[in-house]
């Protein structure tokens, strides 16, 4: 009889630790949810909107919900979707409780309209396309640090099917290689926001070569940073910080240089035998997309969800 109370004791305090440990760990446990900084490989998944201004295949991109930005050989296309839900004033809400009252859904096809109705969805969408002018016709658009985890997509195809993608590979850097002679350039994500990258001048390169085309409003600011105009808000491209590769510490004096829409660099005299980093950063604008939450949960007349 002892011996099983205090077996019986025992179990009780090993349980209580465990209990208050678990409880202990579960307040840390929590964790805000972000979309992965990322570039992901394309098997399918993605494609340029047709209305942006270009049909060049995508090799990469960047999936932040509202937000995508395509990668193809010859540029970056930028993408940006805002939806809501209509907002119904008074009137429209009582014509609409006065008809349904009236109406009576006869097949499946008449309550899918009324449901569709129902869900309508307010978007608002806009692009910005950037191609380096003039680029290298041997540019190789090259992925580098993998990811130990996989991305999963499923798609609806043109003739309605669902495929499911899986496995794809994501990385968090991407290399733009000898886009101009000697000139590649880096893509990488900074911590502030938006997409980092650095233009890398091997020995021998022209900066003046390196020409990136908008088509979108492009002005500079006087603080030196460029701006593109969108329906969100500005993106922005920081103003550059020119150095030797191997001393940081010798900045060599650069800016942007905007003419229409094209965008370019100005450097002071360097030492063209060595390489130099031209380092900028662009940010997105940033705006409430909606897209990844529930706007409304309903029942049916059995009480299902």
């Amino acid at each position: 009889m002892r011996k099983h109370l205090l077996t019986t004791l025992t179990s009780l305090y090993l349980l209580a630790i465990s209990t208050n440990s678990l409880a202990q760990t579960n307040k840390s446990w929590t964790q805000k949810y972000e979309h992965q900084k990322v570039f992901i490989e394309n098997k399918g998944q993605f494609s340029i909107p047709t209305h942006a201004d270009t049909n060049e295949e995508v090799l990469y991109a960047v999936d932040h919900g509202g937000t995508k930005i395509y990668f193809t050989k010859k540029g970056i296309t930028y993408t940006f979707l805002e939806t809501t839900k209509k907002q119904k004033d008074a009137r429209e809400i009582a014509h609409e409780i006065a008809r349904e009252n009236k109406e009576k859904l006869h097949s499946p096809e008449e309550y899918q309209k009324h449901e569709k109705e129902e869900r309508a969805l307010k978007t608002k969408t806009d692009d910005v396309t950037m191609l380096f002018q003039n680029a290298s016709d041997n540019v190789q658009l090259e992925a580098s640090d993998e990811t130990p985890d996989y991305q999963n997509y499923s798609i609806v195809q043109a003739n309605g099917i669902l495929n499911n993608i899986s496995n794809i590979r994501s990385f968090t850097k991407l290399t733009y290689k000898n886009v101009y002679p000697n000139i590649d350039i880096d893509y990488t994500f900074s911590e502030k926001s938006g997409l980092k990258y650095i233009v890398i001048l091997h020995a021998g390169a022209d900066a003046t070569q390196l020409k990136m085309v908008y088509d979108n409003h492009v002005s500079l600011s006087n603080t030196g940073e460029i701006h593109i105009n969108t329906k969100f808000g500005d993106m922005i491209d920081h103003a550059p910080l020119t150095f030797y590769k191997q001393n940081k510490a010798s900045i060599i004096n650069s800016k942007f240089i905007k003419t229409g829409k094209t965008v370019s660099f100005q450097l002071d005299t360097y030492d063209n035998s060595k390489t130099v980093i031209i380092d900028p950063w662009v940010q997105t604008p940033a705006y409430a997309s909606n897209w990844d939450c529930v706007w409304e949960c309903e029942r049916d007349g059995a009480g299902n969800v």
